[in-house]
């Protein structure tokens, strides 16, 4: 199992990749939103590319299939946001 990364700020927030098992925790939190940072789409050409514009990034390299531009995108993440 991967390690979750996540970063606290000093007012209190915390960013983190969104997984399903943080739900429940999430729920109980006093107050939460939550925020895209990416758009991970398929061209009009068939590739998959993740769109980081929200988080002042580039689009990504095209790839074959949509996990690989998953897998792409949750790198830049922990890399470049977290």
């Amino acid at each position: 199992m991967k390690r979750l990364r996540y970063k606290i700020y000093p007012d209190g927030t915390v960013r983190c990749i969104y997984k399903d098992f943080l739900a429940p925790l999430i729920q109980q939190a006093e107050s939460h939103t939550s925020q895209r940072v990416s758009y991970v789409d398929q061209s009009p050409g068939g590739q998959w590319n993740a769109d980081m514009s929200p988080v002042f990034g580039n689009l990504s390299p095209d790839f074959e299939t949509r996990a690989e531009a998953l897998a792409w995108e949750e790198a830049y993440v922990n890399e470049h946001v977290l």
